[in-house]
């Protein structure tokens, strides 16, 4: 620091000292020591330097409005205190006046000042035996207040010349270190930002410089590519990382061309996890037009890949257990023999997976083994009554051949069958070219009871959505099976209900009807034999409308032949779900109403209320193209009362062709004895009301 003019009015031994301690501040302030110890030495300086003075240094926060600390080794604390969180534009002290006014305020004798703003302040200047105070702001750089420099004295006085030479140097370096301290904290919390944001984002940055080979990696990059942030990275180390398959695209979009580039790679880390990123950088050039640096930024996309495939295999798993459904449900649409059903089910399991061969193992009632009950090869049904196969599929025991699956009910893959000589049936398997087979669980109220052995040629190996589907093909085999079971007992049971039925409807109806009719006849007859014609064409008439009767009753027994299905459950929970079920994912917002306590009805009345509901949010969804739909039930004890309304484009009422949906929605109706009305017209909109009297 060059000498001022006044230096020479300073002690050769206190300009020595003055320059030692200027020395040992700037380089506390270069080596980033606490910005508190370094204004605490520098009010110490100041206190060597300038006679019988005290010093204090007040800091403004960052924004310079507020009074951060208080530096001021020979005050007591208390008074240091005081000026913590005064604001600037309060001016509640000589410090803050002088930061409000970027100038400096001298107070000769606090006890004369008469400033409004400092009468508290002068008070608690008093207090500590302080009659003295010049305080000067600290500015910035760039003109912004930075704090306060005060020196304070016990008794009053002005500042002479040289005093106030002296206090311009001691601001001069406060002002260097509060400034360059402001900016190193501010660089760091930029720095620490920036590094949450890279870590929230899994997005990293470097920088490459092609003329030195030099790379630099954020914290966050060297997390993607698996470094220690501490340790030197070279190419070679970033292309040892990357994926081999990938190396050609990483090594041309580096060094192979010299315009920004954009593109997706991946990585091999030395634990053989692979992970996928989004790399991206800007081209840096001098002034003659010579690339000089690559800078950009790397992004793990790993959790959105890995999303995308699960989302993709997801909609795979989900449609082909549709499809698969669907055959089923074809299946035991139009198929009566069990066998057929069962037939389907191994058909479509084979189908959906890609095998050649599948059978099925049952556990016997009271019995811990498996027997075999139904396989399916050569586009062929096989059951345990073929006497040819009674050698080739033997009782399995699940304890001896994988007893994990009852513990862990998940599929167990079989690789490779050659080599393994205590597999059942293998030989037959070997001859069909089957070499890998997946054994699936069957289960049963949670507990397995039986599985599925599904064989494939050649060696294979399954992704998680296959082993899924599997599991989700096998239920689907155990529910055709129990379906079978209860279709053969169901048979016949309904044989002999029906031989009930039948018999009591001709001895009540047809018999006793045709009985009558014998008797008018014979009747008729005796009257053609004797003298009285007259009467013959009234019991005639009798006799036919006997039969007319007989005939309708006839009839009414036929129909009764028509099964109802009927599913017991709440309607109130029954409605609510059906609405979300059928709504879910759609794009019409649904408001669901209800009003007291929905009673127990018989099935066949739910199961209509029910099935009108479901036509009615399905022509909704199918035609009336609605944004909203509004469902309002109403219980009581009288009846049960429906709303149903859409926002859609509504219909013409008078048209003739309703089309079945609103014939069945009436006729439904009329078979519960409920009143129905339905409104609607072009563009206004439908609403249907259903009343169930009770």
């Amino acid at each position: 620091m060059k000498p001022d003019l006044l230096d020479h009015d300073i002690p050769i031994d206190a300009q020595t000292a003055l320059l030692a301690g200027e020395k040992h501040l700037l380089e506390m302030t270069s080596r980033n020591a606490p910005l508190p110890h370094i204004l605490h030495v520098l009010c110490q300086l100041v206190e060597q330097t300038i006679a019988d003075c005290r010093c204090s240094i007040v800091v403004l926060d960052s924004r310079g409005s507020r009074i951060q600390y208080c530096v001021a080794p020979s005050i007591p604390t208390g008074y240091g205190n005081l000026l913590h969180g005064h604001t600037v534009q309060s001016a509640a002290g000589p410090c803050t006046l002088a930061a409000k006014l970027k100038e400096q305020v001298i107070i000769a004798d606090i006890t004369k000042e008469s400033h409004p703003h400092l009468h508290a302040w002068c008070r608690h200047a008093l207090a500590y035996d302080l009659h003295a105070c010049w305080s000067t702001p600290i500015l910035s750089s760039v003109n912004t207040a930075l704090g306060s420099f005060a020196i304070y004295y016990q008794q009053p006085c002005h500042p002479t010349l040289l005093q106030q030479q002296l206090i311009k140097k001691f601001v001069h370096l406060a002002s260097i270190a509060i400034e360059r301290t402001q900016i190193q904290d501010k660089l760091l919390r930029s720095e620490a930002s920036l590094a949450r944001a890279q870590r929230l984002s899994a997005t990293g940055s470097f920088s490459y410089y092609p003329l030195s080979g030099e790379i630099i990696f954020s914290a966050e990059t060297c997390r993607i590519f698996d470094f220690d942030p501490d340790c030197y990275i070279s190419t070679i180390m970033v292309r040892e990382r990357i994926h081999p398959d990938d190396v050609d695209l990483f090594l041309h979009m580096l060094f192979g061309q010299q315009q920004d580039f954009s593109f997706e790679c991946r990585l091999l880390l030395p634990d053989d996890r692979v992970k996928f990123l989004q790399v991206a950088a800007n081209a840096l050039r001098n002034e003659t037009g010579e690339l000089v640096e690559w800078a950009g930024a790397v992004q793990d996309i790993s959790e959105r890949i890995q999303s995308a495939a699960a989302l993709k295999a997801s909609e795979k798993l989900a449609r082909d257990q549709l499809q698969a459904l669907t055959h089923m449900l074809d299946s035991l649409a139009h198929e009566t023999e069990p066998d057929k059903l069962i037939e389907h089910a191994l058909r479509t399991i084979t189908t959906q997976l890609g095998a050649t061969s599948c059978c099925v193992w049952l556990q016997d009632t009271g019995s811990p083994l498996l027997t075999f009950a139904y396989g399916f090869e050569q586009d062929k049904l096989l059951d345990r009554n073929n006497a040819s196969l009674s050698s080739i599929f033997p009782v399995l025991d699940l304890q001896q051949h994988w007893p994990q699956l009852r513990q862990t009910r998940q599929p167990v893959v079989l690789t490779d069958i050659r080599n393994m000589n205590d597999f059942p049936c293998r030989q037959h398997q070997l001859v069909l070219g089957v070499q890998t087979m997946l054994i699936v669980p069957v289960l049963v109220s949670g507990e397995v009871e039986g599985l599925l052995a599904t064989g494939f040629t050649g060696l294979r190996q399954f992704l998680p959505e296959e082993l899924m589907l599997s599991q989700a093909l096998a239920q689907q085999t155990m529910l055709v099976l129990q379906l079978s079971r209860l279709s053969v007992c169901n048979q016949e049971a309904a044989v002999i209900a029906e031989r009930c039925r039948l018999a009591r409807d001709i001895h009540d109806t047809l018999a006793q009807g045709m009985t009558g009719v014998i008797l008018q006849l014979e009747a008729a007859a005796d009257v053609l034999n004797s003298s009285q014609p007259g009467q013959l064409e009234q019991h005639i008439r009798q006799a036919n409308d006997l039969a007319r009767q007989s005939l309708h009753e006839a009839k009414r027994s036929v129909q009764a032949l028509r099964p109802l299905v009927l599913e017991e459950k709440n309607l109130s929970i029954a409605l609510r779900e059906l609405c979300h079920s059928i709504l879910n994912g759609q794009q019409i917002r649904l408001q669901y109403i209800e009003q007291g306590t929905a009673p127990s009805l018989p099935q066949i009345l739910e199961d209509n209320i029910l099935r009108i509901v479901q036509e009615v949010l399905t022509n909704c969804l199918r035609y009336a193209a609605a944004s909203e739909f509004a469902l309002s039930a109403r219980y009581s004890v009288c009846d049960v009362q429906l709303i149903m309304q859409d926002n859609g484009c509504g219909f013409d009422l008078h048209r003739t062709n309703d089309g079945y949906g609103l014939i069945g929605i009436r006729e439904r109706a009329q078979l519960m004895g409920a009143e129905v009305h339905i409104y609607s017209a072009p563009g206004a909109g439908t609403r249907l009301e259903l009343r169930l009297s009770l």
